[in-house]
């Protein structure tokens, strides 16, 4: 079937511990997945992958910060996105392009939406 999506898993770390260990908590790292720079952060809630930019003003998100609330804030318009579906929730006008997160035995993997032949 034509232009049926599947996710394409990459590894980004050999295990969870080295994951938290270069992830300090609520504070985003730049990481590569498939030629393709995104933004990490770990929150007490979990692990999450977003886009390098924010959707609002293409500022880097990179100088951002999760809060309490597991909301992840733009350092230069204060927009906060909820991590967990993207939202923006100050303003509600755009959303955040999100990645999916895994945690595997072998590892973190963050996944890429691409359509194919299925």
């Amino acid at each position: 079937m034509f232009g049926k999506k599947s996710i394409r898993w990459f590894k980004i770390f050999s295990s969870v511990e080295k994951a938290a260990d270069v992830l300090p908590l609520n504070k985003p790292v730049k990481v590569e997945m498939d030629g393709e720079i995104v933004c990490m952060v770990r929150t007490p809630k979990g692990y999450f992958a977003f886009e390098e930019f924010c959707p609002h003003a293409k500022a880097p998100l990179i100088d951002g910060w999760a809060d309490e609330h597991n909301c992840f804030i733009c350092p230069y318009h204060r927009y906060k996105f909820d991590l967990e579906t993207g939202f923006e929730k100050t303003c509600g006008g755009s959303a955040l392009k999100r990645y999916p997160t895994e945690v595997r035995a072998d590892g973190l993997f963050v996944g890429k939406e691409s359509k194919g032949w299925f």
